[in-house]
């Protein structure tokens, strides 16, 4: 169906087929006892060589005990866009089959039906990673409203996360970033999966990034999340200091430099050496020092061309917070690290 010859040669042979051609195809098209691939072949060749799939046919096919036709006729109700095939549409929502529910989600953003909210927001936690997906962008399409609640407020995590991320992509703003941040506060209490974690705390980056919240607008969190740090999963801990840095949040200072000490890989230590440079408070002389020190060690590591540059930059704005007494500490040691003094 994708060459010039082969639609040639379907013209022909539509042309010797006359008045039957539609006919046959239909025929073909509903005959559940015919093999599935020769039935979504009649069905493209009905819509280039035919006349329009109509609207009874379509909804039959959503009923069809075939999941990959019904998937067909989830796109093609994208196409279509009649608000006759909302209630069908609805339905397949709720498909037993994962790529006829994403289809029906794509159908809904596409043709921009004015399907419940409810049940695409239900489908934001589905387990299928595609589905969600979907059904994020289906109701990023809808008004905030019909789904901002059902979203922030679920008890599904997975729900929350995809919907907060649709709020703050649709709808950016100071106040929809601190509803985010609130709700969110509430599963960051309680267990939470390493997997989720993880997702929760770029959905609070993203919030405070585009709502433009700073460590005064959300002092509970600041504080939970220095108490969350260190984790036992290295992606944690990176979203944690990316966050704690942008706090300039001091009550996770210790044990960020003790961790530098540990044994973590030397990327994750130098992730979080990085962002402890933007904690400006609680800093004493001797942490000061063992800071610049690992940063002496961290030149030493492979990396690209302008890795050292890049750590001189570094270890110079820091020494700029320094007081006259850190500085002079640094003179002291001047042998031992000489990049700094």
């Amino acid at each position: 169906l994708n060459s010039a010859f082969s639609r040639q040669m379907i013209a022909m042979v539509q042309q010797e087929q006359g008045e039957t051609w539609d006919t046959q195809l239909q025929q073909l098209i509903h005959d559940g006892t015919q093999k599935i691939d020769d039935r979504l072949r009649a069905l493209d060749l009905m819509l280039l060589f035919g006349t329009p799939i109509e609207l009874a046919d379509l909804e039959q096919l959503a009923g069809d005990r075939e999941p990959r036709l019904r998937a067909k006729a989830a796109y093609l109700m994208g196409v279509q866009n009649d608000a006759a095939l909302t209630e069908k549409l609805s339905t397949l929502l709720t498909d037993p089959d994962a790529n006829v529910r994403r289809l029906a989600c794509d159908a809904v953003t596409r043709g921009e039906y004015a399907v419940s909210a409810a049940a695409v927001v239900k489908l934001l936690g589905d387990e299928r990673r595609f589905v969600a997906h979907a059904a994020r962008r289906a109701i990023e399409r809808q008004a905030v409203d019909s789904w901002k609640t059902l979203c922030l407020q679920s008890d599904n995590m997975r729900e929350y996360l995809l919907g907060a991320t649709a709020l703050m992509i649709q709808a950016p703003s100071r106040d929809h970033a601190l509803e985010v941040i609130r709700n969110g506060e509430d599963f960051l209490a309680g267990f939470v999966t390493d997997d989720d974690l993880v997702d929760l705390l770029r959905v609070f980056e993203l919030a405070v990034s585009l709502g433009g919240l700073q460590r005064g607008d959300v002092p509970q969190l600041s504080a939970a999340l220095a108490e969350e740090f260190p984790a036992g999963d290295q992606r944690i801990n990176r979203e944690l200091a990316r966050l704690i840095g942008y706090f300039h949040e001091s009550a996770a200072l210790p044990r960020m430099l003790e961790y530098l000490q540990g044994d973590a890989s030397d990327t994750d230590k130098l992730q979080i050496a990085l962002h402890l440079r933007y904690v400006f408070d609680g800093w004493q002389t001797t942490d000061r020092l063992a800071w610049l020190r690992y940063l002496d060690r961290a030149q030493l590591l492979e990396g690209g061309n302008s890795m050292i540059g890049y750590l001189e930059n570094v270890r110079r704005d820091f020494c700029k917070t320094m007081s006259k007494a850190d500085r002079a500490a640094v003179l002291q040691e001047a042998t031992k690290m000489p990049g700094a003094a």
